[in-house]
């Protein structure tokens, strides 16, 4: 039975079903096609990549081996990993930008998006295209999604990547009117490996990228209001707070809900999963729990697959769009 304001393990369970009743507004999404996905960190790890505080935990102990940090400030930095990681990860790149040892830095971010595991990264991507969405959106900065699109395009596929941090891909994007949210295409929010220098990671670079001056990243999300679809956000914690803003800023008032976040969680966390639950709806976007307390990231995998079953009922076969094309033929005539 279902109670109102319950949270239970079989009620988060019932949910990962995706049936229509409970999310009649993602099926919709799904018939019309409008469906975008933006993908996290934690779509990345389960292929090898490192996590925010692992990446900034990773920086301190090589700044350390490298004389560039005393024990004392690699005590701290470890310390504010683990709740700040964007912090540790930005006093590092400046540390080693004032010794002019940026390699240093760029190596060790290059290690911590580096794939371990190829099969596992076209695994995951394999399932999060086998549902169709309009476009794919990532804050990763590895190159996991675009290797399984460069590994599809001789299958008939016409996906575009576009990388938000090169001006040749910004006037693209401008030249095309932003009209890019199509063909399932690809869109680098904050640059990837290929371009590390410029990718958003110090907060300099971060509080540039999301100011109100970046008119290139406006219009960008100016669409993903225009489209009026539902988000999915894949591998995102509830702090990702870049993204939840703009989110905010795109809530149209007459509609409710415009992204869901599968978020994983532990089950003792579950009663403060229910309380950010009713925070964060509040920004136009519901928290889906699932528990990671026996396959950890892996558990993901169960979810995209629910996803897909439920979604792929919603999708009207050919035979649906003839009959309904010849119904309308009818009162047309």
């Amino acid at each position: 039975m279902n109670h109102k304001g319950a949270l239970s393990i079989d009620e988060i369970n019932r949910k990962l079903q995706f049936q229509k009743d409970d999310f009649p507004d993602l099926h919709q999404a799904a018939k019309n096609e409008n469906i975008v996905f933006f993908i996290g960190a934690g779509v990345a790890k389960l292929y090898g990549c490192l996590l925010w505080d692992e990446m900034a935990i990773a920086l301190v102990k090589k700044l350390r081996g490298s004389n560039i940090l005393t024990y004392a400030e690699e005590d701290i930095l470890l310390k504010d990993a683990s709740t700040n990681p964007r912090k540790v990860i930005s006093i590092c790149y400046r540390k080693c930008n004032e010794r002019n040892k940026l390699d240093i830095y760029e190596q060790v971010i290059q290690d911590s998006v580096a794939i371990k595991d190829f099969n596992k990264a076209q695994n995951i991507y394999k399932k999060i295209f086998s549902i169709s969405a309009t476009a794919h959106m990532t804050t990763n900065i590895d190159r996991g999604l675009k290797d399984f699109v460069l590994s599809i395009q001789d299958v008939g596929k016409n996906i575009k990547i576009y990388n938000c941090m090169l001006p040749d891909d910004q006037e693209r994007m401008k030249q095309a009117n932003y009209n890019i949210f199509k063909d399932g295409n690809i869109i680098y929010l904050h640059g990837n490996i290929e371009n590390i220098q410029e990718c958003v990671l110090p907060v300099e670079k971060y509080l540039s990228h999301y100011s109100d001056k970046n008119s290139s990243l406006n219009e960008l999300f100016s669409r993903v209001e225009t489209m009026k679809g539902i988000i999915i956000f894949l591998g995102y914690g509830l702090n990702e707070w870049d993204i939840i803003e703009r989110i905010y800023k795109i809530k149209s008032f007459s509609i409710d809900r415009v992204a869901y976040l599968l978020s994983p969680i532990f089950t003792h966390e579950i009663t403060k999963f229910k309380l950010e639950m009713d925070y964060y709806k509040s920004f136009g976007v519901e928290p889906i729990p699932y528990i990671i307390d026996e396959e950890n990231y892996e558990r993901i995998n169960f979810v995209l697959d629910n996803l897909a079953t439920a979604l792929d009922k919603s999708i009207p076969s050919p035979y649906e769009i003839i009959s309904e094309i010849e119904e309308i033929g009818k009162y047309a005539e």
